[in-house]
């Protein structure tokens, strides 16, 4: 989603919100995200308090130092994985995140 973002808006395209949810991204590509001309609200929701080990502007290493983790967050539905359970634990979470974007002002 960031290089699309920034690739839209190298093609004159405004990007007015990008929102990035658990984004395994380093600190240059936020950087980058924050510093091009068309893309002009980046929300950033990191799931760090959900147990999720990823977060944005970490560094490489700590991005691929995080993989074992995530195997056990898929299987498990946490952490990363915390709006991917079905039912209604999962619903009502994705419910939640709706709200938080609308908090954001985003809709």
């Amino acid at each position: 989603m960031a290089n699309q973002a920034i690739g839209e808006a190298s093609k004159g395209i405004t990007v007015d919100n990008l929102v990035l949810i658990g984004a395994p991204l380093n600190q240059s590509m936020m950087d980058r995200l924050n510093t091009t001309d068309g893309v002009r609200n980046v929300s950033v929701i990191n799931l760090t308090n959900q147990g999720d080990p990823l977060s944005a502007g970490m560094s490489d290493l700590e991005i691929i130092s995080s993989v074992p983790s995530l195997f056990g967050q898929m299987r498990s539905n946490t952490g990363h994985f915390h709006y991917n359970p079905p039912g209604p634990i999962g619903h009502q979470r994705r419910i939640d995140l709706g709200n938080q974007l609308i908090d954001l002002g985003i809709k």
